[in-house]
């Protein structure tokens, strides 16, 4: 029972977080329209480094996208070329996590990188590193990003990229995604690879009912990554390659251009 304005405001926000929880589940759950998707990727526009308000009570709204997407979020924040990183741990237990991260040019290429074990405690959240890259980016913010990662027992649980800059003021370099689908029936992996850093990945099939464990995501270096994709009843493997397509914020940015043209 609120005993004031300022805790009417907080029971009405934890309503509202409940709510938007809500939502995301059914929208992974399907009922948004064909894909489902089981994870997301740095939701860290969403996110807030501080778990609690000023009365030490948790923020309605701060974590209610994590904490719908991953149990164990790691996520980072700029101003100018100083990022600080920071895990949240929404788990019942302490944590021994491997904090990985690395300074990368648009075409890939890892100009720094470097790793280490981070101990969190459960339901809470940990600033885990603050540094300025201002040597290594030097005035190129347009040209340089920031790739980080948790693992928890040798499995990344959660990873994420971040610019310098505005989206659209970064140069994408033109990623040239391969992509390569294996596998029969029902399930099937799609190995994708670029030879540039790719922001923003989507993959469609169409009005086909695909479940996708990620369908939104960056390639961060040329290392390649595995997508686990599902469908509905068997399927033969070469009606999933001609209704598959893949595009990316690079290709975005010439599709826009070229309807500019037609205009």
């Amino acid at each position: 029972f609120p005993m004031g304005l300022d805790e009417t405001y907080y029971a009405i926000s934890l309503t509202e977080a409940d709510r938007l929880e809500r939502l995301i589940s059914e929208s992974r759950h399907g009922n948004a329209g064909y894909t489902v998707l089981h994870s997301f990727t740095d939701p860290a526009p969403a996110v807030s480094p501080s778990l609690v308000d000023y009365l030490g009570r948790r923020k309605a709204h701060a974590f209610v996208l994590p904490r719908a997407l991953s149990p164990i979020y790691v996520g980072a924040v700029a101003e100018g070329t100083r990022v600080t990183f920071f895990v949240s741990n929404e788990t019942r237990e302490n944590k021994e996590l491997k904090f990985s991260y690395a300074v990368l040019s648009s075409d890939g290429r890892h100009v720094f990188r470097d790793s280490f074990t981070v101990s969190v405690l459960a339901f809470s959240t940990l600033d885990i590193l603050s540094s300025d890259f201002t040597e290594l980016v030097g005035g190129r913010l347009d040209e340089y990003y920031v790739a980080y990662s948790v693992s928890d027992s040798f499995v990344a649980v959660s990873k994420g990229t971040l610019l310098f800059t505005q989206p659209k003021f970064f140069k994408l370099k033109k990623p040239n995604i391969l992509a390569e689908l294996t596998g029969g029936g029902n399930k099937f992996i799609l190995t994708l690879s670029a030879d540039a850093y790719v922001k923003g990945v989507e993959i469609s099939f169409g009005d086909m009912p695909v479940t996708i464990e990620d369908n939104y995501f960056d390639i961060p270096d040329r290392s390649s990554l595995r997508v686990d994709l599902h469908t509905e009843h068997a399927t033969a493997i070469e009606v999933l390659r001609r209704k598959m397509r893949i595009r990316s914020a690079y290709d975005l940015g010439r599709e826009y251009t070229a309807s500019e043209a037609v205009d």
